[in-house]
């Protein structure tokens, strides 16, 4: 089926198939969905959608009549269990231009640093940056300070003693 603009939307035969009461994969329900990635159910056909033509997979309504929801739980993800967050600083110093044009311009950046900052977590639990800056820009420098158990100050350490630590950062 073409808009009023020529863009292929869907065929006619997938249009058909929706009005005879099949479903696509993203009008099923959670657990459908589980099922199908499981493989208990498979698409009865497929057709056309989208402006660019693409196989879309049907699902039929009655092939999941003998399934039990209960067969097919949501699988809970564990959360990202990170070290103590109070022994860990991050330092990132970066470029930033201050004045001029981006061609030519290369006494016009000025070097910015974060100094010995709190880190920052996503709500999955993963860290991302330090006061603002993420990680993976393109900063000239990032260093980890750690601070063990019992002691006074802070020492350097690299990513992956962090890692090994327990901090789990975002990639």
């Amino acid at each position: 089926m073409k808009t009023r603009y020529g863009v292929l939307t869907k065929s006619d035969r997938a249009i058909t198939a929706e009005e005879d009461g099949l479903l696509t994969y993203s009008r099923l329900d959670a657990w459908q969905k589980r099922a199908v990635k499981a493989g208990a159910v498979l698409p009865c056909e497929w057709h056309h959608t989208g402006a660019a033509a693409n196989k879309t997979n049907y699902y039929d309504p009655e092939d999941f009549a003998e399934l039990n929801p209960a067969d097919f739980p949501a699988v809970k993800v564990a959360p990202v269990v990170n070290g103590d967050l109070n022994r860990l600083r991050i330092s990132i110093s970066y470029k930033t231009m201050v004045g001029g044009f981006t061609r030519h311009a290369t006494s016009k950046w000025e070097t910015i640093e974060i100094v010995m900052a709190e880190p920052q977590t996503r709500k999955d639990g993963y860290i991302t940056g330090a006061d603002g800056r993420r990680l993976r820009s393109n900063n000239e420098s990032v260093t980890f300070h750690y601070k063990a158990p019992r002691a006074r100050k802070f020492r350097k350490i690299t990513l992956a003693e962090a890692e090994q630590l327990g901090y789990r950062f975002a990639k």
